[in-house]
């Protein structure tokens, strides 16, 4: 199976963490080949940030699907993930979609540990999204600054795992959710560590990216394309304007 991994971001060392935990998640027979966004920020907090990679996630999908079974939109809060599906005949899953269908079905419920508080909005809305809110329970945040977003799981891990049974102890949340690919084989490196339900959104995309694509490479199906009359598309790429 041949999975596309496409980090919206700019930071190509985050790029590694996330490729690194799906390589990890994966099946032996499955190959990864990871993608960094060329335009745009190192780490998606809001919405502004969140349609600019869209855009990013949208150009590697075009160009890349025909290579691929099935591809991962790599940055919680999941941009440009409706309009992936439409454009494209692979499944197409994203980090908040697999996280919070993966713990629902674990424990019911749960909450979402992320590094900046400014993440609120943009989460909350692929929550909604995915009509997950009477699941949802809670957030928490690290506190600012962060020195290095790609070094941040490992500065901050107390804090983290903290944040995370907080959510257990106070919230009652059912699974803690690490959230956004900065986080990417958090709960792998510090599962001596964790003494209560977590997961990890790129383990979780993964683990749902394999069973989708499979189920359509033994006869199921996903929803094909919306193709319309065709349209003429100025200043794009070749790979975006065939999807007009």
């Amino acid at each position: 199976m041949r999975l596309l991994l496409v980090n919206p971001n700019t930071s190509a060392t985050v790029t590694r963490l996330i490729e690194q935990e799906a390589r990890l998640s994966a099946h032996p027979d499955t190959q990864v080949t990871a993608f960094t966004a060329e335009t745009g920020v190192p780490y998606i907090e809001t919405e502004t940030e969140a349609a600019v990679g869209a855009c990013a996630v949208l150009e590697i999908i075009a160009r890349e699907a025909p290579q691929h079974d099935a591809a991962i939109i790599a940055a919680f809060g999941d941009p440009g993930l409706l309009a992936a599906k439409s454009a494209v005949s692979i499944p197409v899953i994203g980090l908040s979609e697999a996280a919070f269908f993966m713990a629902s079905v674990a424990a019911g419920t749960f909450g979402i540990v992320a590094i900046s508080p400014r993440m609120q909005g943009w989460y909350r809305r692929a929550i909604e999204q995915q009509h997950m809110g009477p699941r949802f329970c809670g957030f928490r945040f690290l506190a600012p600054p962060l020195d290095d977003v790609a070094t941040v799981q490992v500065d901050r891990a107390d804090d983290l795992i903290a944040l995370g049974a907080s959510l257990v102890a106070q919230d009652g949340v059912g699974t803690v959710i690490y959230a956004g690919a900065p986080l990417a084989g958090f709960v792998r490196n510090n599962a001596h560590r964790i003494d209560f339900p977590a997961l990890d959104g790129t383990a979780a995309a993964v683990h749902l990216a394999e069973a989708v694509a499979e189920m359509t490479q033994r006869g199921g199906r996903v929803a094909p394309p919306v193709r319309r009359a065709g349209k003429q598309a100025i200043g794009l790429s070749p790979a975006m304007a065939r999807l007009f």
